[in-house]
């Protein structure tokens, strides 16, 4: 199905329905959340795909969205969908990593490409088709992909810029990354959102990575470490899912289905642009504040990234679905590097 068929039929649906009048609920959802009430991934994706399902289905199908820790902890966001507490979870397939390596692949493996050839990957190259069928396989639930970030970037309180800068680095970071940063010399340590200021102002860690350029800055980084470093070959894009019971997407008309499916697609791509522009106007404001401002030497970058395919293609001996994964984005990876000066950007 795809994003201008979806972006098209969405609208015209939506234009309908606010002629109409809303219906009752027929479907009423829980939706646990992997992030904080106030974070950006549930401001710009979370809350708003709930109020676009409700406006497209004329109120026939309500979401009530709940922060992390008010159902379960953000961790326990899969569990809590497979275990009944939630109808629906919103979440990061990486955090899965170390039950299955493919979940590193579908969100975006360690020196992948960006956010749109990784969109372009999902929604027209198979990726979506793989993800709904290993996730329902893997875990006995169906996904819907309504979120997608652009390139992390480090806070750190010492330099940042060269591969000689990563040996003896303690890190924070989750993830593929965080079986990649040994081979550099760096020490992961992996904790919750809520724990990683925390440790960065303690000195437990020398460097976290958590997100992009605002909602870093929202998190305070740049008060509590001198160094900002980019880009984040770590994650150069994230995706995000949202999961249900397949029974319970199952329940669904074909209708609401679409119109669910629709929704995801517009908030995805809308979230995505504003975040992008967000990401824009921090970068300035931090270029002029006090920090040091350090870009990633380009063998660094090269470095990761082919630590990163490698780890891949060594993860899929014996797994099948990694393989299936790995052949499919690496082959599309391919494809796109020998064809990408076609786009100016």
């Amino acid at each position: 199905m795809g994003i201008v068929r979806n972006l098209a039929l969405g609208a015209s649906m939506a234009l309908g329905l606010a002629a109409g009048q809303a219906q009752a609920a027929e479907h009423t959802f829980r939706m646990t959340s992997f992030f904080s009430e106030t974070s950006s991934y549930n401001q710009l994706f979370a809350y708003p795909f709930a109020d676009m399902v409700e406006k497209l289905t004329g109120g026939r199908v309500e979401i009530e969205v709940f922060p992390a820790g008010v159902i379960a902890p953000g961790v326990e966001t899969y569990q809590a969908v497979m275990d009944g507490r939630a109808d629906l979870g919103y979440g990061w397939p990486a955090y899965l990593v170390n039950d299955d390596p493919t979940n590193g692949i579908l969100s975006g493996p360690v020196g992948g490409f960006g956010v749109l050839p990784h969109q372009i990957w999902l929604r027209e190259g198979g990726g979506h088709d793989l993800w709904v069928e290993y996730r329902r396989a893997s875990m006995g639930l169906h996904p819907l992909l309504i979120a997608a970030t652009p390139s992390e970037i480090y806070h750190s309180k010492r330099a940042l810029a060269s591969l000689d800068d990563f040996g003896g680095l303690k890190i924070r970071t989750a993830g593929t990354f965080a079986k990649i940063a040994p081979q550099f010399g760096a020490a992961p340590v992996t904790v919750p959102g809520s724990e990683v200021y925390a440790m960065l102002e303690r000195g437990v860690v020398d460097a976290i990575e958590w997100g992009t350029p605002h909602e870093n800055q929202r998190m305070g980084f740049q008060e509590i470490a001198e160094y900002i470093s980019y880009p984040g070959p770590h994650s150069p894009q994230v995706t995000f899912e949202m999961v249900m019971k397949p029974e319970v997407w199952e329940g669904l008309p074909e209708d609401l289905q679409e119109l669910m499916q629709i929704a995801s697609d517009v908030v995805t791509w809308r979230g995505l642009l504003t975040w992008m522009h967000r990401d824009l106007v921090a970068m300035d404001e931090l270029r002029a504040g006090e920090n040091t401002l350090q870009e990633l030497e380009p063998a660094a970058v090269e470095a990761i990234s082919t630590a990163g395919r490698a780890w891949a293609v060594e993860q899929a001996t014996g797994n099948e679905w990694m393989a299936r994964a790995v052949e499919s984005y690496y082959g599309f990876a391919d494809q796109w590097e020998r064809n990408k000066a076609v786009f100016k950007n």
